[in-house]
Formats: C-alpha cells, sequence, structure tokens
C-alpha cells in the first residue's frame, strides 16, 4: 500500500510538474507575441514597416495556413471548412508575409471566440469591383453594436471580460494598418447569437506569382 501511495504521488507530482511547464510554457509564448505586435504597432505608427509586394496565389497561401492553424481548432473543437472558388487562380498584389499574419490573425480569432463545437468557414472569391476577398465566417457569439467602433483600435478585446481567451487587443488594429498599406480595404459584418463575417478586399494583380 505505501509503495502504491508513493508512486501515486510521485505520477500526481509529475502531471503538476508538467501542467506548470504548459502555463509557463503558453505564458511566454503569450508575452513574445504581445512584444512582437507592440514593435509591429511603433513601426507602424513611426512609418518604418517596408512592404515587400508581389503577386501572390491567395488560394495557394491560404492552404497553407490551414495546415498551420487546424491544431488550433482542433484544440477548440471547432470545425474548419474552406470554400474555394471556382477560378482555378486568384492573384493579388500583397507582401506575403504581412498577409498570412492578417489571415491568421483573423482565423484565430474565429476560432477563440467561437461557440463550443462551432465553426469556422474561409473562403475566397473574386468581387466585381475586381479585388479578391478574403472571408471568415464565424459560428460566435457575435459582435454588439456598441463594441463595434472601437473593434480596431489597438489594445481593445473582442471579449475582455473572458479569462479563458489569450489576445493582446492589437491584432485587429494591426491586420487594419497593414491591409490599408498593401491598398486593400477590411471590414465584418456581425449579428448577435448567429456570429460574424470578417472580410479583407485586396485588388487583383494581372502579374504572375514568383515561382
Amino acid at each position: 500500500t505505501k509503495i502504491y501511495q508513493r508512486l501515486t504521488g510521485t505520477l500526481l507530482l509529475r502531471r503538476s510538474q508538467k501542467e506548470n511547464l504548459r502555463r509557463i510554457s503558453s505564458a511566454g509564448a503569450h508575452l513574445l507575441k504581445l512584444i512582437n505586435e507592440v514593435l509591429d504597432l511603433a513601426k507602424i505608427e513611426s512609418g518604418k514597416i517596408k512592404l515587400s509586394m508581389e503577386p501572390v496565389d491567395i488560394g495557394l497561401l491560404i492552404n497553407d495556413l490551414i495546415s498551420t492553424i487546424k491544431p488550433l481548432a482542433d484544440e477548440h473543437g471547432v470545425s474548419l471548412y474552406y470554400k474555394k472558388s471556382s477560378n482555378d487562380r486568384l492573384i493579388a498584389e500583397v507582401d506575403s508575409l504581412r498577409f498570412k499574419q492578417v489571415a491568421l490573425n483573423l482565423i484565430s480569432n474565429a476560432i477563440k471566440f467561437n461557440k463550443p463545437n462551432g465553426s469556422v468557414e474561409i473562403s475566397i472569391n473574386l468581387q466585381n469591383e475586381g479585388s479578391v476577398r478574403l472571408g471568415i465566417k464565424d459560428s460566435g457569439k457575435g459582435i454588439p453594436a456598441n463594441h463595434r467602433e472601437k473593434l480596431f483600435k489597438p489594445f481593445e478585446r473582442l471579449d475582455a471580460k473572458s479569462e479563458l481567451v489569450e489576445g493582446t487587443g492589437i491584432g485587429l488594429a494591426i491586420s487594419k494598418h497593414f491591409v490599408e498599406l498593401m491598398s486593400g480595404s477590411i471590414g465584418f459584418e456581425s449579428v448577435v447569437g448567429e456570429g460574424s463575417f470578417f472580410f479583407v478586399d485586396m485588388p487583383v494583380s494581372d502579374k504572375t506569382p514568383l515561382q
């Protein structure tokens, strides 16, 4: 019995240590993200951000991102769907790295602020005005009207009362700056209790993507 108690105590201690390490790692990653976003915001506001614009196949870029973001969706029990356009190639002139940063921020928000067993639908299509639209639709709580004006302002959280969702409150502000620096536009539609639809429109490019 004593041996059993000692083994049980050892296992519990190891589980506790493992959980503590996980929390430390998570906190470290969150702090690093905050620092990077603050630095990005400072560069944007000082006009020191440099973009490398190039023609990019947005469909291929989003395909790569889905594999990156799927573990987060699985962790939150959220289903990811990708609604592909009938157009084989939708090319936009963007900074590939910054556009990925914008897309990852919008998709991760849609996952983290979703309902249990919710869903996120990612779509890409050609708009009539000659732009490529990236759309992210979630089945979350929706955004109340009195929160919408400050949504793209720095340090404003989508759900400031939630202690279960990590966030810096800077991501959407940075995303808006990046999109506008790339001559695009960002916006959203939302119905409380039904979810939100965020979209990014980027001008179509007639150039061939670099290999």
